[in-house]
């Protein structure tokens, strides 16, 4: 799954790999632009 920090996909991307998030951290929500939630969600394509 990618999780997008906005509404309608837009903002910040997190990749969200299979297994538990104890913490928004846990997701990389502690990067350069952090972002404490994540409001919107897609399956990742995969190539």
């Amino acid at each position: 799954w990618v999780g997008f920090e906005h509404a309608g996909f837009q903002g910040q991307q997190y990749i969200l790999e299979r297994g538990e998030y104890p913490s928004w951290d846990a997701w990389g929500g502690n990067t350069a632009y952090p972002a404490e939630r994540l409001t919107s969600f897609r399956p990742a394509a995969c190539a």
